[in-house]
């Protein structure tokens, strides 16, 4: 299983990239949050990493945001590539309990073909660390397979949490600070005032491009790793259920 590195390795060859340019992310009303997850999306957001890694070079504190912000997303990418082939095809619904009245999590799971399968299957066929001629060891191995991933998950989520957090005063505050600069300088036509208006300007275009950018990602991408980390919990769950193992 891939770890958690921060600072990943795509920052030095992607941010030297001096001819990249802002490409707006959109998702369509037909696309689904996973497909943030799709080559496309992730050359989009890597070039606007790139992009948005030289334009906000002048404020340490939006470039550190860019930075942390890129990783985050290129850190998910990667694991999901590396861990969570199957993760789609696993679905988690909210169903009432017949005896109890309460609201359960159910999770079912899928095959390649879009056909539901008993857990038992889909794991021994689809996990290769749950996979093997003992069953209560390939069990064991499994559970602790999806423990590791649920935790490297929570980590991500709780950094995309954070950053959400960070976002919501860094962006006003930094638009607001360089729109009171620009209104004084209207007041002044001097050569000098003109050529800061105009670097103001430049400022105030690299923050809105980033607001942009992170409008695009983050909230998707911090929705994403949730979801992703109740699916590997529900199935822990189903694990612990299963009987005489895997």
């Amino acid at each position: 299983m891939k770890h958690l590195f921060y600072l990943f390795l795509f920052m030095p060859g992607l941010m030297a990239a001096q001819d990249s340019k802002f490409e707006e992310l959109v998702l369509s009303d037909e696309e689904p949050i996973s497909s943030l997850r799709s080559e496309e999306k992730i050359r989009i957001v890597r070039e606007n990493c790139a992009y948005l890694g030289a334009e906000t070079a002048w404020n340490p504190e939006l470039g550190q945001f860019n930075t942390d912000q890129c990783a985050l997303y290129e850190n998910y990418t990667s694991f999901s590539r590396e861990n969570l082939s199957w993760i789609d095809e696993v679905k988690l619904t909210t169903e009432q309990d017949d005896q109890t009245g309460m609201e359960v999590e159910v999770v079912t799971f899928y095959d390649e073909q879009g056909q539901e399968i008993e857990a038992q299957s889909f794991l021994a066929s689809r996990i290769e660390k749950c996979k093997g001629e003992d069953k209560a060891s390939a069990a064991r191995s499994c559970a602790t397979y999806f423990g590791q991933l649920a935790l490297n998950m929570g980590e991500m989520a709780r950094s995309g949490d954070g950053l959400v957090k960070s976002s919501k005063d860094l962006f006003p505050s930094l638009t607001e600070g360089l729109t009171s600069e620009l209104k004084e300088l209207k007041q002044s036509r001097s050569p000098a005032a003109i050529g800061k208006a105009r670097e103001l300007k430049q400022n105030l275009s690299s923050v809105e491009k980033s607001a942009t950018n992170t409008r695009a990602v983050l909230p998707g991408l911090v929705q994403l790793m949730t979801e992703d980390t109740k699916k590997i919990n529900g199935i822990s769950r189903t694990l612990r259920q299963l009987e005489g193992g895997l």
